[in-house]
């Protein structure tokens, strides 16, 4: 294995001329967020390390951003607001990278009101498998810029800059967390999957429950402007322990998120103390762990012997490191077709749900064996109670089967024929990247 350091656009075309002659595989890396580790490499792979590609020109009259696509979503953040009062889709936590994110869907606190990162995103320079960078957007190669927003940058070549739709950053995001115990969990969740499906879209949920600790965090962000709109939304709830509420600034917001949504810790030499602290991240900033997760879409709410049947699914849950979380769809992710983009999770999704294991201490293997045995179980059993069968590919899952069609659904078969196009020889792959041929294995 081998990590090369890229700076410019050149770099990477002549990375990939010789990778392809030598036959040497590249793995391109961003964030290094990867689930599971495919932006690492193996012994047989050269990493190629975007972080010098980190230009960045904001056109405050077209509200657009061209940048390139080594930047993490934190400092992107903070770039923004301090530039030009503006932000795009960054989701939560500062050190993933925004190829990743963006290529994969991407949502965060304002997905509900501007759509997913990969909604925003306007035009991309592309190194393809032989070498050429091609600038693609909804007019020049049009089929790739499809594919792109919602297939993975890293199935069809390495992505080097990005045009983005930036936003006017709201003055005030509302935010409240009401806290239950766990004993709570059927009448909180009942009322979850039901607001999730009418809230505006300028509120925006997300839900966890905590196994370890007891207790179910329910946390909304009004970007109204009046708060008036989370008000209303708490009082659909059960009687919660305890209450927090507090009016941000934008920028205080995204600050807020990192430090308490992003499900890592930062670490001992990292400060995030004021706002401006989020342009210092980078990679190390965050206290790397143990983490295995499975997600699936939740397609309509549960009825009443339904809602029985996982509320004994829930109960069964020891009290290990493990978190149920869910994350509100809808909004402007649906004022996009499934198949309008290469994103396919729109239109009847309600919300996603996760489950997932942090461990402290990744050298616990015992632990490790325990949690992955009753993940798998908890996913095995919610697929007759919800009858879900779709999977979020930004959160990939290297055990989970079905998974292109998990991943990307009726969208699969023409995301086939772009990397078939672009790639006739899979140059680019990773473990569960898309083929160039139907395969009956996934």
């Amino acid at each position: 294995m081998a990590f090369l350091l890229v700076r410019s656009e050149s770099d990477v075309g002549t990375v990939v001329k010789c990778g392809k002659r030598v036959n040497v595989h590249l793995v391109p890396k961003g964030g290094g967020h990867s689930f599971g580790k495919f932006s690492y490499g193996d012994s047989d792979s050269i990493v190629v390390d975007l972080r010098k590609l980190n230009s960045l020109m904001i056109n405050k009259a077209e509200m657009t951003a061209m940048l390139g696509s080594g930047w993490l979503v934190g400092p992107l953040a903070w770039t923004l607001w301090k530039d030009a009062k503006a932000f795009t889709g960054v989701g939560i936590c500062p050190t993933v990278g925004i190829s990743g994110i963006g290529t994969g869907g991407g949502h965060g606190f304002f997905h509900r009101q501007i759509g997913l990162v990969t909604d925003s995103i306007l035009e991309m320079n592309i190194v393809t498998a032989d070498g050429q960078l091609r600038i693609v957007n909804n007019e020049t190669h049009s089929d790739l810029y499809w594919a792109l927003r919602g297939g993975v940058a890293s199935n069809f070549g390495i992505v080097t800059k990005f045009v983005f739709k930036v936003y006017q950053a709201p003055p005030t995001v509302f935010y409240k967390k009401l806290t239950f115990s766990t004993n709570q969990f059927l009448p909180v969740f009942k009322t979850w999957q039901r607001i999730v499906k009418t809230a505006p879209r300028t509120v925006t949920f997300y839900m966890a429950a905590r196994m370890r600790t007891g207790t179910i965090e329910l946390a909304m962000a009004d970007s109204s402007g009046t708060g008036l709109n989370s008000e209303k939304t708490e009082k659909k709830f059960p009687k919660p322990i305890s209450v927090f509420y507090k009016a941000f600034s934008y920028l205080e917001f995204i600050l807020f998120a990192a430090k308490n949504h992003s499900g890592a810790e930062v670490t001992n030499e990292t400060k995030l103390e004021v706002p401006s602290d989020l342009g210092k991240i980078n990679r190390n900033s965050m206290v790397p762990v143990s983490y295995q997760s499975k997600s699936f879409y939740a397609p309509k709410r549960l009825g009443p012997d339904q809602l029985r049947r996982y509320g004994e699914v829930f109960k069964s849950m020891p009290t290990i490191n493990v978190t149920f979380g869910y994350e509100s769809y809808g909004g402007a992710i649906n004022d996009l077709a499934v198949n309008e983009t290469g994103f396919v999770h729109r239109g009847s999704t309600l919300y996603l749900a996760t489950l997932s294991y942090v461990n402290p201490n990744p050298n616990n293997s015992t632990q490790n064996v325990i949690a992955d045995r009753k993940i798998q179980e908890y996913f095995d059993s919610t697929k007759s109670i919800f009858n879900h069968t779709e999977s979020y590919q930004n959160y990939v899952d290297p055990e989970l089967t079905n998974y292109l069609y998990r991943y990307f659904g009726t969208n699969l078969q023409r995301l086939i024929q772009v990397k078939r196009k672009y790639d006739p020889e899979n140059f680019f792959h990773v473990e569960q990247s898309i083929p160039t041929r139907m395969g009956k294995s996934f």
